[in-house]
């Protein structure tokens, strides 16, 4: 197999993955992550995405999205939307409480199933869920209250037009919204790392991310999201909306092109352990004889992790990048700077990195991975938003090659960040800027947050 057709399949098979616990952003949203969103409005695709992920509706709903729904279809949809609010509840009592107070008999004398539901039906099924999931909406006026909480919006010049009948995209969207706002106003939206840095002339928020996920740190608290929606500019570690070049630069980098093979800079030892891992993933020795370690290591990481539904296209960088539009977007460093730091570490610290990765992504008697434990709790401190916790998490410790890796990934990437930070706050414009990077640059002593402390900023989580 000639090296070109190697480097084509490689791509096909690592493009649409994303680093964890570096930054290497080389993908965008993979296809797992977007529902089929033919013939939906524009205003309406990534609502309608997002309901899809939190498996908002049923099977087949996601099809012929303009068609009016159904009374049957709104209270099929109902009763999902009401179970997935209430997963910590008994069955028969959710069935019992659906009944009786959601969709009552009176509301089933007065819809046939088959007849189609109205705007006005929609928000009184939504109201009647949000009285029995959030403390303070009971006894309001239905429209009112959805109009307050952002679930219900009108139709252009049209208002509210609330006696027109409802298609399947404007009910997904509103019961998306709903979910959303349940779980924010209940406490179970995530809080992630988010702070506001005080004492620049430009308002600059910091968000630290995590590169890889899945749909359980969903939905963001309202506060990111307002800061992010208000901001001029959106600075990232790498902006991957150019997939075309970050590929190829790839490809340039992550091989062996001058006859060398990674048997050849790994001891035997570490080698048989990645033959025997790599070879599981149905790779041929023609393919994973040419990987550099550094990129075999992020590879076999990411496939592993993706058995289990983590998906880089939910990890919060590309989450805000698909929403950024209309907005500027800044790199801090950029996918070369940090494709070019893994490639130039030296070729113990290679070595270290997959001999960890493998070890870590062996199934231990229960069938799972040290690696996918660790993700589990990376996303609930995530969700949490505990600093203590994660600083445990990034912590390393050991050898010298630690040592170098931890200077030149975490210390002094952080100054660098830190530097880039301070221009945006020192920015006579006045803008707004909203910063992501990755969660585990913010904390800790060399982390990105004391270093602008003692710069003199205030930072508030």
């Amino acid at each position: 197999m000639r090296i070109k057709s190697i480097c084509v399949k490689l791509i096909a098979i690592g493009v649409a993955i994303l680093m964890l616990n570096t930054p290497l952003l080389h993908s965008f949203a993979s296809e797992s992550t977007q529902t089929n969103t033919i013939g939906v409005s524009q205003w309406a695709i990534d609502e309608v995405n997002m309901a899809s992920l939190y498996e908002i509706g049923y099977e087949g709903m996601y099809s012929n999205l303009k068609s009016d729904i159904t009374n049957d279809e709104l209270v099929n949809l109902a009763v999902n939307l009401y179970i997935k609010l209430n997963d910590n509840m008994d069955s028969e009592e959710l069935v019992f409480k659906f009944q009786n107070k959601i969709i009552t008999d009176t509301w089933k004398k007065e819809h046939d199933p088959q007849g189609l539901s109205t705007r006005k039906d929609v928000i009184e099924v939504l109201y009647n869920i949000l009285k029995e999931t959030v403390p303070d909406a009971d006894g309001k006026d239905s429209v009112n209250y959805l109009l307050e909480a952002k679930i219900l919006r009108g139709r252009g010049n049209r208002g509210l037009d609330l006696n027109s009948h409802c298609n399947r995209e404007e009910l997904l969207v509103m019961a998306k919204r709903a979910y959303e706002f349940v779980l924010r106003k209940t406490n179970r939206a995530s809080k992630g790392y988010f702070y506001k840095i005080h004492g620049g002339k430009s308002d600059v928020y910091l968000l630290g991310s995590i590169h890889m996920a899945d749909i359980s740190i969903y939905p963001l608290e309202e506060k990111i999201e307002d800061a992010f929606n208000k901001a001029d500019y959106i600075a990232v570690e790498a902006d991957v909306s150019n997939l075309e070049d970050t590929t190829k630069y790839i490809q340039q980098k992550a091989l062996f092109y001058d006859g060398t093979t990674i048997d050849k800079v790994l001891t035997p030892e570490t080698f048989e352990l990645y033959k025997e891992q790599v070879e599981q993933y149905g790779f041929e020795p023609e393919v994973y004889n040419v990987l550099k370690p550094w990129y075999a290591a992020m590879l076999l990481q990411n496939l592993s992790l993706q058995q289990y539904d983590y998906e880089a296209g939910l990890g919060i960088d590309l989450y805000f990048l698909l929403k950024s539009k209309n907005k500027k977007i800044i790199e801090i460093e950029g996918v070369k700077f940090q494709i070019d730091l893994l490639d130039n570490f030296s070729p113990e610290i290679q070595e270290m990195f997959l001999l960890d990765i493998l070890l870590s992504i062996q199934n231990n008697d229960e069938g799972q991975s040290q690696s996918t434990e660790v993700m589990q709790y990376m996303l609930e401190v995530w969700r949490q938003g505990s600093e203590e916790e994660l600083e445990k998490l990034v912590a390393v410790e050991g050898s010298e090659y630690y040592s170098e890796f931890s200077q030149l990934f975490w210390i002094q990437r952080n100054k660098n960040m830190t530097k880039r930070i301070v221009e945006y706050l020192k920015d006579n414009n006045k803008k707004t800027y909203f910063v992501i990077v990755g969660a585990g640059h913010l904390v800790g002593n060399s982390g990105v947050v004391k270093e602008l402390l003692d710069q003199g900023y205030t930072v508030s989580q």
